[in-house]
């Protein structure tokens, strides 16, 4: 038999009644129903966080808690399994119908988790970032894990349930998304598994207040236990409930504005007030005091100035209208022994101005009361006072200027990163509901923000950590398998450059160089690569080459626009004689004997039949299209249908000329411009020589996408070539690499 088991809870609480009107709610609730019926069947716990306007996320929030009470509670007869799910399916009809109101503020903001006790289960769901930990034996297991519904489906908010058994000493955490913004996951498992739940909660919030944040935040911690040890329970000067509020006294009030380093170093330091006198104290006054030579005579005489300048008249009056009795009678007790007889001033034929007077009566007493200080002569020691004094002030403002541009400068980068990790979370979730491309374009936004924030010199482990996550999701999205072999041949020694493509004839492959007109070959099983043909003139540059297996010969297209032969028994390259103009043309195709020439001016694809010595005059091969995709093209394959590709990925398929639906499926992004398209009547499915992003792209022969294939070594991608044994060849600069598998 189970032993009985009962639980004791602590909550983290933020005070929203202090937060500003648009900052949201954090909540932690918590129902221990009185009814014995009730208590059967089980206890709510709920921790809830939403930015956005206070007034609608307490909607919100509300609806989710009393809609979870009412419709938990309705029928006490159910399993609590069952009453859970049913209480989660009313939540989320009725989050739809408040959507359809117009109140959609909430959508992608809700971070939440939902959870039931029963006995010795524990059933419990997740909306967003909050996140719940199960702590047993100092062991920490995260439970939530990839419970998450849909944020922007209302009707899929909380879809996912968890549920397992709870034991003797088991603690539960759920902690709404801010308190991992300050403390890691192993901060609190220490306080959750080391201390008394409300011991542990006091601790949290501690360290949450003295950080400053302008965050919300809630936690529940429940400590699953027997009867008995909770009646003999002894802690209690450490409250249940810890509430973390933004009311302000003192020296917190007048810098509420700043950051929370600010705060957290001011606090740590007393208050800033005493930081500041202690700056003064130790860098400004001993600079001040070398000046004059006395650090005691020095405040002495400030004192002294102090006094005197009590006196009404503060404008210099003649000497007649000075009386020294009555100046000696404003002196302290303590000051009755100095000599006041020469602290008259000389007689003046005009009044003067209040800053003269000032500085006069400081220099005048600070000289007969201090007789270990020997000023100068002349009268520079004022100045030099003055322009201490401004250096002071300057000092203090810079300090203010810069503590308060780091502050602004900390807030940025760290809310750039809290995005960019909302931005992550989203990728996540799409990714769980196999959105690829979806996820793909919320994962690059995280990662263009988080390397902002790399690149302010803030939060850089946190950057480099997120960034690798994203790096990892990126790749399991893009299905990428990563190549790291090396190079199958390489032509860099025979200063190849601008080769076209790769033309497999026999044994062989061939790469023409639009440069310089050299022919190259690399032998297909031992790599060694020559120089077929050492140069050729040819009328126009080079723009596309094609092997024609059928006659063992490539034919090459220029610009001008000219179709040219190279013969490989001869190793000989010779112009053909064309019976009409030559169409200009951006790529080549061949089957059978036949070329392909994909036009880009005409917007269509022209087929030229194989004649004695040449080829036929153009034939637009394109009967029937709603939407080629010529216009648009960058390559043209054929296994028995025409494929093109055009510059923003669409594949556009033709039957005997007649357009054919063509979907490629699960296709995670679409190739970038100038990609290559490669399809054979030798293999199944096609292959895209992805530019812009150093890939192949895998897909079979029913348009699924397979996979990608990429490599660090990939760049400046010319052509591609798929062996009946579906081995790979890709042509990188002058590089041509072998991938297999």
């Amino acid at each position: 038999m189970k032993k009985k088991l009962v639980f004791r809870t602590a909550k983290l609480l933020s005070d929203s009644r202090k937060l500003k009107s648009d900052s949201g709610v954090s909540i932690a609730y918590e129902h221990q129903p009185k009814e014995i019926d009730e208590q059967n069947h089980g206890s709510l716990f709920v921790v809830i966080e939403l930015s956005g306007p206070v007034a609608s996320s307490q909607e919100i929030s509300e609806l989710i808690i009393d809609t979870l009470h009412s419709e938990y509670y309705r029928d006490l007869d159910r399993d609590p399994l069952e009453s859970f799910e049913a209480a989660l399916s009313k939540i989320n009809e009725e989050l739809t119908d408040i959507t359809e109101q117009g109140k959609i503020h909430w959508l992608g903001r809700l971070n939440a988790v939902l959870a039931v006790i029963s006995d010795h289960t524990l059933h419990l769901t997740q909306a967003g970032n909050a996140e719940a930990y199960l702590f047993r034996k100092n062991q920490m297991s995260h439970i939530t894990s990839d419970l998450a519904g849909d944020n922007v489906n209302p009707l899929r908010t909380f879809i996912n349930i968890a549920s397992g058994e709870i034991q003797e000493d088991d603690k539960i955490g759920f902690f709404s998304p801010s308190v991992f913004y300050h403390l890691s996951k192993e901060e609190l498992q220490k306080y959750a598994t080391e201390f008394h739940p409300n011991i542990a909660v006091s601790h949290i919030a501690s360290l949450l207040d003295e950080m400053g944040s302008q965050r919300k935040f809630s936690a529940l911690i429940i400590e699953m236990l027997t009867p008995e040890a909770l009646a003999n329970d002894t802690i209690e000067e450490a409250p249940d409930e810890v509430w973390i509020t933004e009311s302000k006294s003192g020296i917190e009030a007048v810098t509420e504005g700043t950051s929370s380093v600010i705060l957290k170093a001011a606090t740590k330091s007393l208050n800033f007030l005493r930081r500041f006198r202690d700056f003064v104290k130790v860098s400004v006054i001993p600079f001040v005091l070398g000046l004059t030579g006395s650090v005691v005579n020095f405040g002495r005489s400030i004192f002294s100035l102090s006094k005197r300048r009590r006196r009404k008249n503060v404008l210099i009056e003649p000497k007649e209208a000075i009386a020294t009795e009555r100046f000696t009678e404003e002196l302290p007790e303590e000051m009755s022994g100095y000599d006041t007889d020469n602290t008259q001033l000389t007689e003046k034929p005009e009044r003067t101005s209040l800053v003269y007077s000032t500085l006069n009566n400081f220099a005048g007493g600070f000289k007969k009361t201090s007789q270990a200080v020997k000023f100068p002569k002349n009268r520079n020691y004022r100045l030099i006072i003055i322009s201490s004094l401004v250096a002071v002030i300057v000092l203090v403002t810079a300090y203010s200027i810069f503590n308060k541009i780091k502050a602004n400068r900390y807030n940025s980068a760290k809310v750039s990163l809290e995005t960019a990790v909302s931005k992550f979370r989203d990728g996540e979730n799409l990714l769980i509901l196999n959105e690829k491309e979806k996820a793909i374009i919320s994962f690059e936004e995280s990662k263009n923000l988080t390397l902002k924030v790399k690149e302010s010199g803030l939060f850089t482990k946190e950057s480099d950590d997120l960034l690798a996550r994203i790096k990892d999701k990126v790749d399991q999205a893009s299905g990428i398998v990563a190549f790291t072999g090396e190079a199958f041949s390489d032509f860099n020694g025979l200063q190849a450059t601008g080769l076209l493509g790769i033309q497999k004839i026999g044994d062989n492959f061939y790469f023409i160089n639009s440069n310089t007109g050299a022919v190259y070959a690399a032998n297909i099983k031992t790599s060694e690569e020559v120089e077929v043909v050492k140069n050729f003139e040819f009328s126009g540059k080079p723009v596309a080459a094609v092997a024609v297996e059928d006659t063992k010969k490539a034919v090459i297209l220029t610009d001008t626009p000219a179709l040219y032969e190279f013969d490989l028994e001869t190793k000989e390259i010779y112009k053909l004689k064309m019976s009409d103009p030559l169409e200009k043309g951006i790529a080549l195709a061949s089957f059978g004997s036949n070329i392909y020439v994909l036009s880009r001016d005409d917007s269509t694809v022209y087929k030229h039949i194989k004649v004695v010595g040449s080829y036929s005059k153009k034939n637009n091969y394109i009967v029937k299209a709603t939407n080629s995709n010529a216009g648009n093209g960058s390559s043209i394959a054929i296994d028995g249908n025409v494929y093109i590709l055009s510059n923003d990925g669409i594949i556009t398929k033709f039957a005997s000329g007649i357009q054919q639906p063509c979907e490629v499926k699960g296709l995670p992004q679409k190739p970038g411009e100038g990609s290559i398209l490669y399809a054979s009547p030798d293999i199944k499915g096609m292959y895209i020589l992805d530019k812009s992003r150093n890939s192949v792209i895998v897909i079979d022969e029913v348009f699924n996408f397979v996979k990608q294939i990429r490599s660090d070594n990939f760049s400046d991608l010319k052509g591609i070539y798929v062996g009946t044994d579906n081995i790979i060849y890709v042509l990188s600069g002058a590089k041509l690499y072998k991938i297999e598998g």
